[in-house]
Formats: C-alpha cells, structure tokens, sequence
C-alpha cells in the first residue's frame, strides 16, 4: 500500500506536475484530478506530448480532454 503510494508520487512528480503544491502528494493529487475533468484548467501532464507527433496544443487548450 505505501509502495503504490510512493510509486503515484513519483510517477505524478515527475510526469504532471504543473504548479508547485507544498504538500507532499499534492502534485499527484491536483495532475489525477486534472486527468479525470475534475479541474477545468489541468496542469500540463505528460499526455501532451508524444514521440510521434510532439507537443499538441489542442490537449491544453481543451478542458474537456480526459485520460
């Protein structure tokens, strides 16, 4: 349980942290939600890019873009 904890912590650190968030799973927290719809304005997530066809703005731009 706490391994799979670290492991989401890592893997949003990494990979959909937006903004700085003080708390210590904050930046997980705020890129899940943000991938869920949950927030109108997500964070730029590792979604956005892709090695076939780079950077789309369309994803940012759009608020309805879910996982």
């Amino acid at each position: 349980m706490m391994l799979n904890k670290l492991f989401k912590h890592v893997w949003f650190w990494l990979y959909g942290g937006g903004h700085i968030d003080p708390t210590a799973f904050g930046q997980g927290r705020d890129a899940y939600k943000a991938g869920r719809g949950e927030n109108p304005y997500p964070p730029l997530t590792y979604k956005h890019y892709s090695w076939k066809r780079g950077y789309d703005e369309s994803l940012v731009q759009d608020p309805s873009n879910s996982w």
